[in-house]
């Protein structure tokens, strides 16, 4: 639990199955498969997925916690990290990503221009900021198929001024597109176990999805998340525009559809197969 293991394939599903391979042991949850990015001293680089990627509680909990880590500094800034030193500075409860962004995603000044990863950073309660712009999927590699995975109880919204400094009241969807593509087999995929349903608190909100060449824009299973004033337009899928699978009840808010294309007979805008609901409003 809560552990690198180079090769194991981490907790995370891809598709509809877990990838985990069962001789490293049993997972237990938020084990990664990733390069920890070491510096020389085996402490923590600033955008090491690594930091907050412990449990506090089983520390906390532990008799024999001193409350320092391995230099004798605070064991838990955040969220306690995995390895022997605790990275220091804390995390923005706002991070933010802008097309060509190269920071640390800690102001706009600084964006990154990875929505993923920044994602995967952000500590649950808080929020991720988007200005307009194009984000592509990160391209398929080594047999993987990437798509945009949202992350539990962290709210992203999009649409930002892509210039300035923007507030929440600065925000307008409608004229500062912050655009999802990808080139794979869905833009938005959210895979879950059964019993580790993604729930409502994950929210992606005031976003266009925007490919051609997919199976589905959207492949929701075992997920229970809340995606709020979406435009799908001018996709062209194989299958439905989205897909709905297993024990799934996502949310749909105030959604915009125009101009997309479904190749298979049979297919729809949402298909809700294997126990799947959803629910659409606005």
């Amino acid at each position: 639990k809560n552990s690198i293991l180079e090769g194991s394939n981490g907790s995370d599903f891809y598709f509809e199955g877990q990838q985990w391979f069962g001789h490293y042991g049993t997972d237990l949850g938020g084990n990664f498969d990733i390069d920890p990015l070491f510096n020389d001293d085996y402490s923590l680089q600033e955008l090491s997925l690594g930091i907050n990627k412990g449990d506090s509680q089983v520390l906390i909990d532990n008799a024999l916690n001193s409350g320092f880590d391995f230099e004798k500094n605070d064991r838990i800034v955040d969220v306690v990290d995995i390895g022997l030193f605790e990275y220091q500075t804390p995390l923005s409860n706002i991070l933010y990503v802008k097309e060509g962004g190269t920071g640390n995603a800690s102001s706009w000044e600084n964006a990154s221009g990875d929505l993923q990863l920044t994602m995967d950073r952000q500590i649950p309660g808080n929020q991720v900021w988007v200005a307009a712009g194009t984000y592509p999927v990160k391209p398929a590699a080594d047999g993987i198929i990437y798509y945009f995975k949202l992350r539990d109880n962290i709210e992203v919204y999009g649409g930002f001024p892509a210039t300035g400094n923007p507030t929440f009241e600065d925000r307008d969807y409608e004229n500062n597109s912050s655009i999802l593509t990808s080139t794979g087999y869905h833009v938005i995929g959210n895979f879950h176990h059964e019993d580790k349903k993604l729930s409502s608190n994950a929210k992606l909100d005031g976003f266009v999805v925007s490919s051609t060449g997919l199976s589905y824009a959207q492949f929701e299973s075992n997920s229970e998340a809340t995606f709020s004033n979406m435009s799908y337009i001018n996709n062209v899928t194989g299958a439905s525009l989205i897909m709905i699978k297993n024990d799934a009840n996502p949310t749909f808010i105030n959604s915009y559809f125009s101009n997309n294309t479904m190749d298979y007979v049979g297919s729809a805008l949402a298909y809700l197969t294997h126990k799947a609901k959803a629910k659409f409003e606005g």
